[in-house]
């Protein structure tokens, strides 16, 4: 939808839960935590994160003039851009848009895989983790 309505191509993905120890940071907020390889995998879940409700221009102004997100909030100032060009835009696509039906349309959509639950002990975990890292080099 950002890049239908705002020509935007950014990356649109968070992480809510990472692998941390000594050798982990964020490069550029929870986009992309670092050792990145740690944090990348099968999708099991999904944060339904949203910005476009009806304060949207609001809440566009107040993140320009405040200059708190990447690039002195760069990807803002062009939706501001956009909407002062339309001010009757419609993020709404009847071909394209879905109401949220729940966690199983997400995984027929593929936005993320089937879970498979698992349960460890704190031993078994922890001998995971261990093998894990082992596996990845400290990656």
């Amino acid at each position: 939808m950002r890049g239908r309505k705002f020509g935007l191509s950014n990356q649109l993905i968070k992480y809510p839960l990472t692998f941390w120890d000594s050798e982990s940071s964020l490069s550029r907020g929870i986009h992309k935590p670092r050792p990145f390889k740690r944090n990348f995998g099968p999708i099991y879940g999904v944060l339904l994160h949203f910005k476009f409700f009806s304060d949207l221009r609001q809440k566009v102004d107040t993140a320009v003039a405040d200059c708190q997100y990447f690039s002195n909030a760069a990807e803002y100032q062009v939706i501001a851009k956009v909407l002062a060009q339309s001010p009757e835009l419609q993020l709404h696509d009847g071909h394209r848009s879905a109401a949220y039906a729940g966690p199983e349309q997400l995984i027929e959509l593929g936005f993320m895989k089937k879970l498979w639950i698992v349960i460890f002990t704190m031993a078994t975990f922890m001998e995971f983790v261990s093998t894990a890292d082992s596996m990845l080099g400290g990656i």
